[in-house]
């Protein structure tokens, strides 16, 4: 159970009557334990209250009904672990809404693996499609891959036929991956990876496995609205991390958004996010920290077989990178990227006042015609690197984009990382327009610029007395600025202010190191811009001009001289 909130200090602050006397009862029922967050107390003001009975439910159905087919645990009724019962199944079942019906819509949960969160999963499934009393009941299994949804559907179908009572009333059809209940005119089904097929279904359950594995968002988005017409569906979501570097998939931004509620920025009482994971700074070689990750250390998973694989990981960066995501449940960047996310998100910070006065170099990229153009101002400020960046896209792409369910663009522009241009191609008036402005305000020392797509723009500007520098993306002049990207990301002394475009952009800079050291930003794949990573190390190959050097000997104290 996550901690719960002081009930005495929000007694103090509830100063409406109505909302006094519901904390009240949360009090006198004994189920105050359970406002644990502030979409709970949100969940309280309007209504919302906690069924003890209605909780026990489904264990007492689990423990009843269904049985463990494998390993140490087969034919053992399916007790639920404590962090299964506490954490997922008595918040989801117990907490209804004012009238009545369940209250969590949407479950977020992600766990290291061999946790039970499959398993979980199953017998959530298997309820729902028997214990829950939903009338003609859809269950559907998702996964990403058609093993995945296979291994789910698997576990219910032998669940069920190690349990004679449900054996007796259900029918499993292991070709089709059916299982149907025909009392109740409900069935449970594994289904393919398949926006198209799946669009239009009415769900009162429904199971994404694995879905830091979805490549792009599409299916998610037609299963998330599939139980619309139902009085109180479940869209269960279980999960490891992801690619730390892949900050614009739909793994990575339900991740954040899960973050976000049980942090209290974002109020959501529908949603129910359980995350169990190490953090960046825990020390892998403690017990405590593989424990935050893996709440059925000692029961699934065997300690003294987990310390041997952390042990021998310690010495090599893509092993550990492989323990850190799938044993401590961590988002972590792979080896074969230049910056792992962590690192860059531990640069963001507030950018001082102080820097409106500061001289900074605008670093500029220009996209093709239906790309992205980015502009990139950097500012060294004390023994700190400052950077602000800004993108342009046509209007016209931006849904398209974001349909396409690999970039969240609308959402870009709506923050205003990214502003729109007209049309369905570059508007390079409207930047041309834009860079003049910027460069009124009488900050920008230079623009530093990649001369691909850039000539008119660069005569329109130095036309108006502008001094840009050409930097031609070659070893010489782009290395060395790559190189101390790196240093300054990792030492600490870069700061951005966490702009989500250029994030994703950094993240998708593959180095390329040649027989001399030399690295030079590369990008993965065509899908992955890095344009706002090149006009960042475009700008910070001019500052490095300009950087400080230390003070020669000779000009302190002049030439010495034997004799």
């Amino acid at each position: 159970m996550i901690a719960t909130l002081p009930i005495d200090d929000l007694l103090e602050r509830a100063t409406r009557e109505s909302w006094r006397d519901r904390l009240v009862r949360a009090i006198d029922e004994g189920w105050a334990r359970w406002i644990g967050t502030a979409s709970d107390v949100e969940a309280v003001r309007l209504g919302c209250y906690f069924d003890q009975r209605a909780a026990e439910r489904p264990p007492l159905f689990f423990r009843k009904f269904l049985r463990h087919y494998k390993g140490k645990f087969k034919s053992q009724p399916f007790d639920l672990l404590d962090w299964q019962r506490d954490r997922v199944i008595l918040p989801l079942y117990g907490w209804k809404r004012p009238d009545g019906w369940r209250r969590f819509r949407k479950v977020y949960l992600t766990v290291a693996k061999k946790n039970g969160k499959t398993g979980l999963g199953s017998a959530i499934a298997v309820y729902e499609l028997v214990g829950d009393g939903e009338p003609g009941a859809k269950c559907y299994l998702s996964a990403n891959a058609e093993e995945q949804a296979g291994n789910s559907f698997d576990d219910c179908a032998k669940m069920i036929k190690h349990s004679p009572q449900l054996n007796d009333v259900l029918k499993v059809n292991e070709s089709t991956h059916r299982i149907v209940y025909a009392a109740a005119d409900s069935f449970l089904t594994a289904i393919p990876a398949n926006p198209d097929a799946n669009d239009g279904i009415d769900g009162s359950f429904v199971l994404i496995d694995e879905l830091h594995l979805a490549p792009s968002r599409e299916m998610y988005d037609v299963l998330q609205f599939a139980g619309e017409a139902r009085r109180q569906p479940i869209f269960l979501i279980t999960t490891t991390a992801g690619d730390g570097n892949d900050v614009d998939g739909i793994a990575r931004e339900e991740y954040d958004y899960a973050k976000s509620v049980l942090a209290g920025t974002v109020i959501d009482i529908g949603y129910l996010p359980v995350i169990f994971e190490a953090e960046a700074g825990d020390d892998v070689r403690d017990p405590a920290t593989w424990e935050k990750a893996n709440p059925s250390m000692g029961v699934t998973i065997d300690r003294a077989r987990f310390a041997e694989d952390v042990t021998a990981a310690l010495g090599s960066p893509s092993r550990m990178t492989n323990v850190k995501r799938r044993k401590l449940n961590m988002w972590v960047g792979s080896p074969k990227h230049f910056i792992a996310r962590e690192a860059w998100d531990a640069c963001r910070g507030e950018l001082p006042a102080e820097l409106a006065s500061v001289k900074c170099i605008l670093g500029l990229d220009l996209g093709d015609t239906s790309d992205l153009t980015a502009a990139v101002d950097v500012k060294r400020f004390g023994k700190k690197i400052f950077v602000r960046a800004q993108f342009f896209s046509p209007e016209e792409t931006v849904d398209a984009r974001t349909s396409e369910g690999r970039l969240p663009y609308r959402a870009w522009v709506d923050g205003g990382w990214i502003i729109p241009t007209p049309g369905a191609s570059i508007d390079f008036e409207s930047i041309d327009e834009w860079l003049l402005s910027r460069c009124g305000r009488g900050d920008v020392s230079e623009v530093a610029y990649d001369p691909y797509q850039a000539i008119a723009t660069i005569n329109k500007l130095t036309g108006k007395g502008i001094l840009c520098v050409k930097v031609p993306q070659q070893v010489p002049h782009i290395a060395p600025a790559t190189k101390e990207l790196e240093r300054l990301v990792l030492s600490g002394q870069i700061v951005h202010d966490g702009n989500p475009v250029l994030a994703w952009m950094i993240g998708n800079v593959v180095p390329r190191v040649d027989n001399n050291g030399n690295i030079m930003p590369l990008k993965g794949k065509k899908s992955k811009k890095i344009d706002g990573a090149t006009a960042l190390i475009t700008a910070l190959s001019r500052v490095m001009v300009y950087a400080p050097r230390p003070a020669s000997i000779y000009r302190k104290h002049g030439v010495i001289t034997g004799g």
